[in-house]
């Protein structure tokens, strides 16, 4: 049966018009009018080019595809910048593809992730508080 809604903890794979591509996003929290997800860039190895020191370099994580079953080979989660996105644009995606929902990721997956957000020096206080909450519900409203 296929799932009903998307949930904090989801991976999507949406069109993203400034890359003129599709990239697998988490969905990491959410507030108001707005989900924030992390997104990552399928890759074999690092770009370099894109991690200036040692610190932010922390914050690329590998994802193995055995532990990811949506990914076709192991894969880099940048974890230094969040990228907030409109609730309405996500969940009319959402209800024109369904099959854009990949995966849904575990309980410790996901805090695993937010807990690198809480500790990465180039994502802002702001969006720390908003979205990297450990205590934030999974449901969406």
């Amino acid at each position: 049966m296929a799932k009903q809604e998307i949930a904090i903890g989801d991976v999507l794979f949406l069109y993203v018009e400034e890359f003129g591509k599709n990239k697998y996003f988490i969905l990491l929290g959410e507030c108001e009018d707005e989900y924030v997800f992390a997104s990552f860039y399928i890759n074999t190895t690092k770009n370099y080019n894109f991690i200036p020191n040692k610190e932010v370099e922390r914050f690329h994580i590998k994802l193995e595809a055995v532990k990811y079953p949506f990914l076709k080979y192991d894969s880099w989660l940048n974890l230094t910048e969040l990228f907030p996105k409109s609730k309405m644009h996500i969940l009319s995606e959402y209800a024109h593809d369904p099959s854009c929902l990949k995966y849904s990721l575990t309980e410790s997956q996901l805090e695993f992730f937010r807990e690198c957000v809480r500790n990465c020096g180039t994502i802002k206080g702001k969006y720390k508080k908003k979205f990297a909450k450990p205590e934030q519900h999974r449901a969406l409203e």
